[in-house]
C-alpha cells in the first residue's frame, strides 16, 4: 500500500498545480463514491432493516401498555381474578417484548463504548492524525409517531463527531475497518482537501440506546 502510494505521490509532484487541484478533486469524489456505494448505503440498509423490526416490537408494546392501562380502569370497578390474571399476562408480554428490543440493540456499539472504539482503531493508524473526537448532543429516537405522547420504549440517538488528518489511502484503510465493525450508523463523512497530499476527514456516526445519558464517557 505504501509503496503505491509513494508511486502515485511521484506521479502527482510532476503534475502542474492546476493539474494537482483536478486529481485531488477527482480523489475526494472516489472517495465519497466508494464510501456511499460500499460503506454506507449497505449499512443504512442494515440498520433500516435493524430499526424497522424495533419499530415493529415498540408497536406492539404500546399496544399492550394501552390493554394493560385498559384493563387497570375495569380493575378499579370490578376487581376480579379473571381481570387480574389478564394484566398479569400482559404485564409478562411486556417484559418479553421489551427483551427483544434489548437484544435487537445488543448488535449495536453501545454509546459508553465509541469513542473507545475509534480511538483504538485509530491507533492502528499512526499516520492519521486525531484532530478531534467529541460527543453530539443525544436526540430521542422516535419509532412510531413524533406525534404520539406515550410511545412504548424510549429509545435515544446517540452521535460522535471524529475529525482526522491523513493521506487518501490511510483514510480508506480506516474507513473499511470502521465498516468492519457494522455496530454503529453512518451518519456524514466530509473528505476535504487542505494540504496536499494530506486532507481533513469528518466522520459522523450514531448508534441507539434505552440510556438517555453518555455513561461513562
Amino acid at each position: 500500500m505504501k509503496e503505491q502510494w509513494d508511486k502515485l505521490s511521484s506521479q502527482v509532484e510532476a503534475l502542474t498545480v492546476r493539474e494537482r487541484v483536478i486529481v485531488m478533486s477527482a480523489i475526494a469524489v472516489g472517495l465519497l463514491f466508494i464510501w456511499g456505494q460500499f460503506f454506507f448505503f449497505p449499512l443504512q440498509e442494515r440498520y433500516k432493516n435493524a430499526t424497522n423490526s424495533i419499530r415493529s416490537m415498540d408497536q406492539q408494546q404500546l399496544e399492550l401498555s394501552t390493554r394493560v392501562t385498559v384493563l387497570d380502569l375495569q380493575l378499579a370497578d370490578d376487581p376480579n381474578r379473571e381481570l387480574l390474571a389478564q394484566r398479569k399476562g400482559l404485564e409478562q408480554q411486556l417484559e418479553k417484548m421489551k427483551a427483544e428490543i434489548e437484544g435487537q440493540l445488543s448488535g449495536l456499539i453501545a454509546p459508553e463504548k465509541m469513542a473507545d472504539v475509534l480511538r483504538t482503531l485509530l491507533a492502528d493508524q499512526q499516520s492519521l492524525k486525531l484532530i478531534s473526537l467529541k460527543n453530539l448532543p443525544v436526540e430521542p429516537f422516535h419509532l412510531v409517531d413524533e406525534n404520539v405522547e406515550n410511545q412504548g420504549t424510549a429509545l435515544f440517538s446517540h452521535s460522535m463527531e471524529l475529525v482526522v488528518d491523513g493521506k487518501y489511502f490511510d483514510v480508506l484503510e480506516y474507513i473499511t475497518q470502521l465498516e468492519e465493525l457494522k455496530g454503529f450508523n453512518w451518519q456524514m463523512l466530509n473528505y476535504d482537501v487542505v494540504d496536499y497530499p494530506k486532507a481533513r476527514v469528518t466522520i459522523k456516526i450514531r448508534t441507539l440506546s434505552l440510556e438517555e445519558d453518555w455513561i461513562g464517557v
